[in-house]
């Protein structure tokens, strides 16, 4: 019994900082696009300054590499997280179901 319980916790703890893991790749996807959308507003106040939008136009193509490589990775986290869930559903079934 001890054995399960132990197996269980570590299931339990792998799967926290699977969670943590894609909370904080989702922050960081989130303060990209605010940051985006905070240099657009200010572009849209200064748009008679060409200079400053085609700066801000340069800025939003390069983020959208970083951003993409985010999502990405989050993906994979996504992925490998539901597949933990899945292998570990699948032993519970096992056990609780009767030979």
């Amino acid at each position: 019994m001890w054995e399960q319980l132990d197996v269980v916790a570590k299931g339990t703890y792998i799967l926290h900082r699977d969670f943590d893991t894609m909370s904080r790749l989702v922050a960081r996807i989130h303060d990209e696009f605010e940051h985006n959308n905070m240099i657009i507003r200010d572009c849209m106040e200064r748009k008679d300054d060409k200079c400053h939008v085609q700066g801000v136009v340069k800025e939003i193509k390069n983020s959208r590499c970083g951003i993409i490589r985010k999502v990405e990775e989050l993906e994979e986290h996504v992925c490998l997280c539901l597949a933990t869930i899945n292998r570990a559903r699948v032993l519970v079934m096992k056990e609780i179901s009767p030979p």
